[in-house]
Protein backbone atom coordinates (compact mmCIF):
# COMPACT_ATOMS: atom_id res chain seq x y z
CA UNK A 1 0.00 0.00 0.00
CA UNK A 2 0.90 3.41 -0.49
CA UNK A 3 0.84 6.59 1.06
CA UNK A 4 -0.62 9.63 -1.28
CA UNK A 5 0.91 12.99 -1.08
CA UNK A 6 0.49 16.45 -2.46
CA UNK A 7 -1.54 17.11 -6.15
CA UNK A 8 -2.63 20.36 -7.09
CA UNK A 9 -2.18 21.49 -10.52
CA UNK A 10 0.56 23.22 -11.15
CA UNK A 11 0.44 27.41 -11.67
CA UNK A 12 3.89 28.39 -12.21
CA UNK A 13 7.42 27.31 -11.62
CA UNK A 14 7.92 27.84 -8.70
CA UNK A 15 4.68 26.30 -7.23
CA UNK A 16 5.43 23.16 -9.47
CA UNK A 17 8.61 22.81 -7.61
CA UNK A 18 6.61 22.47 -4.49
CA UNK A 19 4.44 19.69 -5.68
CA UNK A 20 6.89 17.31 -6.78
CA UNK A 21 6.18 14.01 -5.13
CA UNK A 22 8.34 11.20 -3.98
CA UNK A 23 7.56 7.46 -3.23
CA UNK A 24 7.06 5.78 0.49
CA UNK A 25 6.38 2.13 0.25
CA UNK A 26 3.67 2.02 3.22
CA UNK A 27 2.48 -1.45 4.69
CA UNK A 28 -0.18 -2.42 7.63
CA UNK A 29 3.40 -2.52 9.95
CA UNK A 30 4.64 0.71 9.20
CA UNK A 31 4.45 2.83 12.17
CA UNK A 32 2.89 6.47 11.29
CA UNK A 33 3.10 8.86 13.97
CA UNK A 34 1.42 12.47 13.65
CA UNK A 35 2.48 14.80 15.81
CA UNK A 36 1.19 18.23 15.93
CA UNK A 37 3.13 21.56 15.66
CA UNK A 38 1.57 23.24 18.48
CA UNK A 39 -1.85 23.60 19.39
CA UNK A 40 -4.92 21.90 20.09
CA UNK A 41 -6.09 22.16 16.99
CA UNK A 42 -3.05 21.23 15.20
CA UNK A 43 -3.38 17.61 17.34
CA UNK A 44 -7.13 17.47 16.29
CA UNK A 45 -6.27 16.98 12.72
CA UNK A 46 -3.19 14.82 13.25
CA UNK A 47 -5.44 12.82 14.83
CA UNK A 48 -8.23 12.56 12.30
CA UNK A 49 -5.11 12.09 9.88
CA UNK A 50 -4.15 9.20 12.29
CA UNK A 51 -8.02 7.64 11.84
CA UNK A 52 -8.21 8.06 7.97
CA UNK A 53 -4.78 6.31 7.91
CA UNK A 54 -5.87 3.74 10.16
CA UNK A 55 -9.35 3.08 7.90
CA UNK A 56 -6.57 2.24 4.96
CA UNK A 57 -4.99 -0.43 7.01
CA UNK A 58 -1.77 1.80 8.21
CA UNK A 59 -0.73 1.51 11.99
CA UNK A 60 -1.30 5.29 12.84
CA UNK A 61 -1.02 7.28 16.11
CA UNK A 62 -0.93 10.88 17.24
CA UNK A 63 1.08 12.11 20.02
CA UNK A 64 -0.36 14.19 22.67
CA UNK A 65 -0.18 17.38 22.78
CA UNK A 66 3.14 18.56 24.89
CA UNK A 67 6.28 20.77 24.97
CA UNK A 68 8.31 19.95 21.99
CA UNK A 69 11.15 17.78 23.95
CA UNK A 70 8.52 15.60 25.24
CA UNK A 71 6.56 14.96 21.92
CA UNK A 72 10.39 13.94 20.22
CA UNK A 73 10.62 11.55 23.24
CA UNK A 74 7.74 10.00 22.64
CA UNK A 75 8.61 9.58 18.97
CA UNK A 76 11.97 8.25 19.91
CA UNK A 77 9.66 5.67 21.84
CA UNK A 78 7.53 4.66 19.71
CA UNK A 79 10.03 4.38 16.80
CA UNK A 80 8.08 5.82 13.83
CA UNK A 81 8.50 4.34 10.13
CA UNK A 82 7.46 7.78 9.26
CA UNK A 83 6.63 11.27 11.18
CA UNK A 84 3.97 13.85 10.05
CA UNK A 85 3.66 17.46 11.40
CA UNK A 86 0.40 18.76 11.61
CA UNK A 87 0.06 22.20 11.41
CA UNK A 88 -2.61 24.62 11.09
CA UNK A 89 -2.45 28.64 9.76
CA UNK A 90 -1.84 31.08 10.34
CA UNK A 91 1.45 30.52 12.60
CA UNK A 92 2.11 26.71 12.25
CA UNK A 93 4.03 26.91 9.51
CA UNK A 94 7.12 28.76 12.28
CA UNK A 95 6.40 25.90 15.27
CA UNK A 96 6.28 23.28 12.46
CA UNK A 97 9.82 24.43 11.10
CA UNK A 98 11.34 24.43 14.52
CA UNK A 99 10.28 20.92 15.13
CA UNK A 100 11.31 19.88 12.30
CA UNK A 101 14.58 20.90 12.74
CA UNK A 102 14.41 19.56 16.66
CA UNK A 103 12.99 16.31 15.20
CA UNK A 104 15.56 15.47 12.10
CA UNK A 105 18.46 16.24 15.01
CA UNK A 106 17.06 13.69 17.00
CA UNK A 107 15.55 10.79 14.89
CA UNK A 108 17.61 12.17 11.31
CA UNK A 109 16.59 8.83 9.36
CA UNK A 110 12.87 8.65 9.90
CA UNK A 111 10.79 10.29 6.80
CA UNK A 112 8.84 13.56 8.09
CA UNK A 113 6.00 14.58 6.22
CA UNK A 114 4.45 18.23 6.87
CA UNK A 115 0.83 19.19 6.76
CA UNK A 116 -0.36 22.81 6.39
CA UNK A 117 -3.64 22.05 6.42
CA UNK A 118 -5.69 24.65 4.28
CA UNK A 119 -2.71 26.55 3.49
CA UNK A 120 -3.11 29.38 0.77
CA UNK A 121 0.03 30.88 1.09
CA UNK A 122 2.93 30.55 -1.41
CA UNK A 123 4.79 27.09 -1.37
CA UNK A 124 7.97 28.09 -3.08
CA UNK A 125 8.47 30.57 -0.02
CA UNK A 126 7.27 27.46 2.48
CA UNK A 127 10.04 25.49 0.82
CA UNK A 128 12.26 27.75 0.99
CA UNK A 129 11.88 28.45 4.64
CA UNK A 130 12.05 24.63 5.28
CA UNK A 131 14.61 23.69 3.27
CA UNK A 132 15.19 21.50 0.19
CA UNK A 133 14.99 18.03 2.19
CA UNK A 134 10.82 18.84 1.96
CA UNK A 135 10.58 19.20 -1.38
CA UNK A 136 7.58 16.94 -2.20
CA UNK A 137 6.79 16.26 1.54
CA UNK A 138 4.38 19.30 1.93
CA UNK A 139 0.73 18.60 2.31
CA UNK A 140 -2.17 21.20 2.18
CA UNK A 141 -5.39 19.37 2.27
CA UNK A 142 -6.06 16.39 4.74
CA UNK A 143 -8.16 14.22 2.16
CA UNK A 144 -5.20 14.43 0.02
CA UNK A 145 -2.61 12.03 2.05
CA UNK A 146 -5.37 9.49 1.15
CA UNK A 147 -5.35 9.70 -2.68
CA UNK A 148 -2.05 10.39 -4.72
CA UNK A 149 1.01 8.33 -3.33
CA UNK A 150 4.24 10.54 -1.32
CA UNK A 151 7.62 9.12 -2.61
CA UNK A 152 10.38 9.72 0.22
CA UNK A 153 12.97 7.62 -1.65
CA UNK A 154 14.76 10.67 -1.86
CA UNK A 155 15.00 11.75 1.25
Amino acid sequence: MQVPGPTRPPRDEAEDSATDTHCLAVSGTTNFVCIPARTAGDETVGIRLSHLLERTGIQAHCVSLASNLEMIDQLATDKPGVIFISALQPFGLTYARKLYSQIKARLPGVPILLGLWNFTGDLASVLARMGPGMRGLLITEIGKPLVRPVRLEEV
